[in-house]
């Protein structure tokens, strides 16, 4: 039974649209459904729906329920996450999660993980169920290939970012690694912030894109996002281990006194204004990163 919030009027000449009908469609069929939800970290007896967020201008691809309550939602990108796009859940409290078109470092569930599910699945099924798995297959690959490989690319910091002593702290103490290319400022947005240690993968368990030490979006100058303790335990290791821990102890210190919400990317938000109080300790810290650098590898 529909009610106000959910969406049945979709725009199918869109390719990520016909993949998520499709894919609401299949969810019918038992084994797809229950794998795709074990991946989600859902209830097994969740199930699907589009729908708007009530009070909001959100509309997710689908929102999870279970026990008649909505307990997540989820979006879905023929790319990777639209972290632009994740901000705006974050004044929600259900869980966003995101299904993505090829495997990425956050290991979310992706659009090729789930047509290579259907391949797997249709010849044990009966014939009109294989052929629908078979066209989630075909209509997943087709958009696949229109997808653009959108990469970060390696920009100047921005002018806003050099009138906080806080972060020209952090800017000056690594420009030997800057220099070298070993911290990089890749984002998408020329006004963007995102200082990420490049090319050390004896070190630094991520991908090509790099670790990420500071961020901050274009659109928001009076905030920068850290890693979590829980995310820097997990990326950091050898070389970088014991400075992982004391960038963590010295965020505990920042944010003693605030209320901390870490975000579902493994990120959590400090004010500039902070940054700019603990100048001096964040100058200490990022000088035992360059110390940290010049070791010989383990």
């Amino acid at each position: 039974m529909l009610d106000e919030f959910e969406f049945y009027r979709e725009d199918l000449t869109k390719y990520e649209n016909r993949i998520n009908w499709c894919l609401l469609g299949c969810l019918t069929i038992d084994g797809l459904r229950s794998r795709i939800l074990k991946r989600l970290d859902l209830p097994p007896e969740s199930w699907l729906q589009p729908e708007f967020v009530k009070g909001q201008n959100l509309r997710p691809d689908f929102a999870a329920h279970h026990d008649n309550k909505r307990v997540a939602y989820i979006e879905v990108e023929l790319g990777d996450r639209d972290e632009d796009q994740g901000e705006s859940y974050q004044k929600l409290k259900l869980r966003l999660c995101w299904i993505v078109g090829q495997p990425n470092s956050h290991n979310d569930l992706s659009l090729k993980e789930i047509a290579k599910l259907a391949a797997e699945i249709a010849p044990t099924t009966e014939s009109q169920t294989g052929a629908n798995l078979h066209l989630l297959q075909r209509v997943i690959e087709d958009g696949l290939t229109q997808v653009k490989v959108l990469r970060s690319v390696k920009r100047s910091l921005p002018p806003w970012f050099l009138n906080h002593p806080g972060l020209v702290a952090i800017q000056t103490t690594v420009q030997p690694l800057i220099d070298d290319g070993q911290i990089q400022n890749r984002n998408f947005n020329r006004d963007g912030v995102s200082l990420r240690l490049i090319g050390m993968s004896q070190d630094v368990d991520a991908g090509r894109e790099g670790f990420a030490l500071v961020t901050a979006v274009s659109r928001d100058t009076e905030t920068i996002l850290v890693p979590t303790r829980s995310e820097i335990r997990k990326r950091l290791r050898r070389r970088l281990e014991e400075w992982g821990f004391h960038y963590a102890d010295l965020v505990d210190r920042m944010m003693v006194n605030s209320v901390r919400q870490p975000k579902g990317n493994g990120r959590e938000a400090v004010s500039v204004k902070t940054f700019d109080k603990h100048q001096n300790d964040l100058a200490k810290l990022f000088d035992e990163l360059v110390l940290a650098l010049k070791q010989a590898p383990v």
